[in-house]
């Protein structure tokens, strides 16, 4: 009874995370989907395109969100079939399979996004706009000579530990962005003859078996390894990450490494500690331009770069300079517009209604008229500095002591401020001082004591 029971689970647990078998929706070719409300069925469990022709999908449609076992869209003769995407999409499951793919796909149009979850046949790819397209599963794997074609200046992504089987080229030269993935890796030149805009590696190291042909490449710390000739167009770019004098983006390259006379610019961004006079390849090549000028982007206000001639191909740059950490860290002491009047005149106010009068006319300005503040390792702001008004004094003997008692309003007062930071404790300033003493700025900070509870809003602490 228990094995029954066991082998039930099993089969429970199978049946829940495996992906489902059901009807599928069958279309002949030439179909616009997404119109008929029988494309629900297409839409959740995918599609199965017969004959040769044009299959449009509309925008903002969804193919086998089940995810069905038989696929996102099939055909059922090889290489006569095409597929157009006419704006978002994502497809569950494989598209096309390796016998039967289809002739070629387009996607990518202004300002959409394709996701293909799954594996991808097909002869051909075309990026027709400016749009996106990841692909999240194998391209073409095991099959040859198939192309992809950057129509407009697009992006193509392809996901981590990836295999994307096609050559990659552009219509117009520095367009287009191909960005990969770590692990992942493409068989097939990149760039043809006019070169990409752009090529990114993200998330670790990445292999081309191929040519390259591109004016930027953004490595973060990263390594392209390439089985192929390098070409880099006017005005190359080539930007670098250090993690550490071992850790850094790098391309190394099997073949030739044609570095474009004009020369090539690199940007490193620096976040480990790095060893200075050390010499970091860039690229690392057996042969290719000699003497073109490699040129820097310091970004660093502690590490200075420079470039050498390029020698067999090679890209290096030295690390020129390393300035020395700050001794002290200096914390910034911010006036705002109203700071105590002055340290060395008293001012005095007689009567009270005076005072009152002066607190409400300048109200409104009171998000204005703040204390110091301090930038940096030190903490003095309006907590903590603090007006201290103390309502009685007491004479002793040694004025330099505070004596002091609180009492109510209605008796004799004579104050005594003190303003309170790490650095300054003013002494008593005149005994027959009447309400304010000098250190009291036109609208009243935080105040300590009962005697100025009145003249703010804020939050008091009464000592």
């Amino acid at each position: 009874m228990k094995l029954k029971l066991i082998f039930a689970a099993v089969a429970a647990a199978i049946t829940t995370w495996a992906p489902i078998t059901s009807a599928r929706e069958s279309v002949a070719l030439p179909y616009i989907f997404g119109v008929a409300p029988g494309d629900s069925v297409g839409q959740a469990t995918g599609v199965d395109t017969t004959g040769a022709g044009l299959l449009t999908v509309n925008p903002n449609i969804n193919i086998n969100t089940l995810n069905d076992v038989g696929g996102g869209i099939t055909s059922n003769i090889n290489n006569v079939a095409s597929i157009l995407f006419t704006g978002n999409s994502t497809i569950t499951g494989f598209t096309g399979t390796n016998l039967i793919r289809f002739i070629d796909i387009t996607a990518g149009a202004n300002a959409t996004t394709v996701n293909f979850n799954g594996d991808v046949f097909t002869t051909a790819f075309n990026l027709s706009g400016t749009g996106t397209v990841n692909f999240n599963g194998n391209v073409n794997q095991g099959i040859v000579a198939a192309s992809s074609n950057f129509a407009g200046d697009g992006f193509i992504n392809i996901g981590a530990n990836k295999l994307f089987n096609s050559a990659i080229t552009t219509n117009t030269a520095n367009t287009g962005t191909l960005t990969l993935n770590g692990g992942s890796g493409v068989i097939g030149a990149i760039g043809g003859a006019n070169g990409l805009k752009r090529i990114n590696v993200v998330g670790g190291n990445v292999s081309v078996t191929g040519a390259i042909q591109a004016r930027q490449f953004d490595l973060n710390t990263n390594t392209l390894t390439m089985i192929g000739a390098l070409t880099t167009n006017v005005a190359g770019i080539i930007n670098t990450t250090f993690a550490s004098d071992a850790v850094f983006g790098k391309i190394v390259v099997n073949g030739n490494s044609a570095i474009n006379a004009a020369g090539v610019t690199v940007i490193p961004t620096v976040t480990g500690a790095l060893t200075n006079g050390t010499t970091y390849r860039i690229v690392e090549a057996p042969s290719g331009t000699n003497n073109a000028a490699v040129s820097v982007i310091n970004n660093n206000p502690r590490y200075t770069f420079a470039g050498l001639p390029t020698s067999l191909g090679s890209v290096d740059i030295v690390l020129a300079g390393v300035a020395p950490l700050a001794n002290i860290c200096h914390a910034i002491m911010l006036l705002q517009i109203c700071t105590p009047l002055s340290f060395t005149i008293q001012v005095f106010t007689t009567l009270l209604p005076l005072a009152f009068n002066t607190s409400a006319i300048l109200h409104p300005k009171k998000l204005f008229l703040k204390w110091p503040k301090c930038n940096g390792l030190l903490v003095l702001g309006e907590e903590y500095s603090t007006m201290i008004v103390l309502s009685f004094f007491v004479a002793i003997p040694n004025s330099a002591l505070l004596c002091c008692s609180f009492i109510k309003l209605n008796q004799k007062a004579s104050v005594t401020s003190i303003f309170k930071n790490p650095f300054i404790i003013l002494n008593e300033e005149n005994k027959e001082a009447l309400f304010f003493n000098k250190y009291s700025p036109n609208s009243f900070p935080k105040t300590s004591g009962d005697f100025f509870n009145c003249f703010t809003k804020e939050n008091s602490t009464i000592v």
